[in-house]
Order: C-alpha cells, then structure tokens, then sequence
C-alpha cells in the first residue's frame, strides 16, 4: 500500500475517493471467434489477450453509483467475531476464516 511507480506492464484504474460510487474491474472470456462488445458506459483497459485454446480474455472497467446509501456512515465496528470455515461444514474449496465485524450496544 506504499506509493510507487507502476510497472509500464501495469494498468492503473482511478478510483474515485467516494462512498457512493462502486468502481469495477470486470474480466470477461469469449470463445474464438467472437469479440466482447464493451457496454456504453465501460471503457475496455486493454487488447484482448488470446489464449492457446483461441478463447480471448478482456478486461474492462466501469463505475456505478450506489443509490441505497445513507449520508451518514455507520458507526465502526467495537469487535470482530471470526468464524473458521471448512469444507466439512461451510461447503468451501478451502479451510478459512470469516471476520465479522461487531458494535456492541
């Protein structure tokens, strides 16, 4: 998290610095052949990669404004409750944990 300069391999995404707009990256993957018709509102961040098996992969990125949100933030959470997963009782790929924050009172 510490500036620096990006590799010239790297695409950097602004973000802006607001609670009530979402900024997405999305990856999409069409078979060979077929080309990703970017949406009116995305801006595609580079040229499609092609695989081996002739599928391309894009990536492109859009904001959205968040309509369901309050002005007024909500208080930080006072604790956290982490809950271990596991495929046995979770239905994960994987042993992990879930933290979740808590405000008590």
């Amino acid at each position: 998290m510490l500036p620096n300069a990006p590799d010239e391999r790297e695409i950097v995404v602004p973000v802006a610095d607001r609670w009530n707009q979402l900024t997405l990256v999305r990856l999409w993957m069409t078979l060979p052949g077929v080309d990703y018709q970017v949406r009116r509102d995305a801006t595609l961040l580079a040229e499609p990669m092609t695989l081996a098996n002739g599928r391309k992969v894009w990536l492109d990125t859009v904001s959205e404004q968040v309509t369901n949100w309050s002005p007024d933030p909500e208080p930080p959470a006072t604790s956290a409750l982490v809950v271990p997963m596991g495929p046995d009782t979770h239905a994960v790929s994987a042993p992990g944990y879930l933290v979740k924050g808590l405000r008590l009172g």
